[in-house]
């Protein structure tokens, strides 16, 4: 009987510790010894609706979102907003209760309010977002309220390191929004100031030779700029320049420089890697059938021989050597790189079939075959100078 008493007694102090360890967990790790329920998630949404109405009427007298909550304040909101709300990338959010989790509102893509996180399935909440209250602009009205609006993020926090890490940003924003709306003395008026501040950034050089083709002074202007800071990248801009121009035999000129010019994995500033320049000058030049050139674009890019990195350029020296008649280079060449495809099916989004064609066409000796990369290698987006702004 006894011993049945110090079992129980034993069972029951396992049990309260088996509780306590449970809940002291959940209060380690959550703050708290419950999980939040939605309405406490829907309660911190309503509790920044202001905040997002705010938002809302501001978008729709400038045409854009505002850069920063104080910009809403005090015209749209009366005072600051309370501590713990955030707003950047076009989402306001707040902590959900828990550690690395938010109850977010989107301005951008998804609408309504919902809750993601750590150990929160996402979903909406059965909060109603706010709907603006200000007549929406259209026409040049819009037009000049959102170009004033990009100047103004340009002017917004002179002396705040993270505004200033990003000032670029927002003058390229306002490059792309005038290129879009093809108001090309606007555009060319703004990328001669911006020549003059970052001189050595490419966005503005290639926007205003872009924006004035016609003008030979313009475009020996940016040969000047592009000779005085050589690298690979600024030489397929030039490249780029004189594709979009149909003078192919000068874009293929540029990329032969570019082949003995500084090549960087990440340039400055780049909408691609260094690699995304590289498989489209390789494959412009192989489409071109300067065979020689490929080879020497590849050459001069690839990463450590044998990484799947440098497996999208491997191919096309492959590609390049069967039509020069390099049979057996081409057949080694093709090898590796469905090996390389086959070894790293997560990192490398090729199409190992595809590959297998040219490895079967450089085992017959077919110096007819035609090399078309698979869609998945292309640059993470087709090449556009000027792309959709900050909203």
């Amino acid at each position: 009987m006894k011993v049945l008493k110090i079992i129980g007694g034993i069972i029951i102090i396992v049990c309260v510790l088996a509780v306590l360890g449970f809940f002291g967990l959940r209060f380690l790790f959550l703050g708290r010894f419950t999980f939040p329920s939605d309405a406490e998630f829907e309660a911190i949404a309503k509790n920044g609706q202001p905040i997002a109405q705010a938002i809302c009427d501001y978008r729709s007298e400038h045409g854009l979102l505002p850069l920063v909550l104080s910009d809403v304040v005090p015209t749209y909101l009366p005072k600051a907003s309370e501590s713990g709300w955030r707003f950047d990338d076009a989402l306001l959010r707040h902590n959900a209760g828990i550690p690395r989790s938010d109850v977010s509102l989107a301005f951008v893509g998804e609408e309504g309010w919902t809750v993601w996180g750590e150990g929160i399935n996402r979903h909406r909440l059965n909060v109603v977002g706010p709907v603006s209250q200000k007549t929406a602009l259209t026409g040049e009205a819009l037009f000049a309220a959102q170009l004033a609006e990009y100047e103004r993020r340009i002017s917004h926090h002179p002396d705040n390191s993270y505004y200033n890490s990003r000032i670029k940003e927002y003058y390229g924003d306002k490059i792309c929004f005038l290129g879009l709306a093809k108001r090309q003395n606007l555009l060319r008026t703004e990328c001669e100031r911006d020549t003059e501040k970052f001189p050595d950034w490419w966005l503005p050089q290639v926007a205003l030779a872009e924006s004035d083709e016609l003008n030979t002074a313009t475009e020996k202007q940016f040969v000047a700029w592009v000779r005085q800071h050589e690298t690979f990248a600024n030489y397929w801009y030039l490249a780029r320049y004189y594709r979009d121009k149909g003078d192919n035999r000068a874009a293929l000129a540029a990329l032969d420089q570019a082949a003995t010019s500084p090549y960087e994995q990440y340039p400055d500033w780049a909408r691609w890697s260094g690699i995304g320049f590289a498989f489209d000058a390789a494959q412009f030049s192989y489409e071109n059938s300067n065979y020689d050139l490929t080879i020497k674009l590849c050459q001069h890019c690839e990463p450590i021989p044998g990484s799947w990195e440098g497996c999208t350029l491997l191919e096309f020296v492959a590609a390049a050597e069967l039509k020069q008649m390099q049979f057996e280079p081409a057949i080694t060449n093709a090898q590796r790189v469905v090996d390389i495809a086959k070894q790293h099916p997560m990192q490398v989004e090729i199409d190992v079939g595809n590959l297998s064609k040219l490895l079967e066409a450089a085992k017959a000796h077919d110096t007819n075959f035609e090399y078309q990369p698979h869609e998945t290698e292309n640059p993470q987006w087709e090449w556009s100078l000027f792309v959709k702004p900050s909203p």
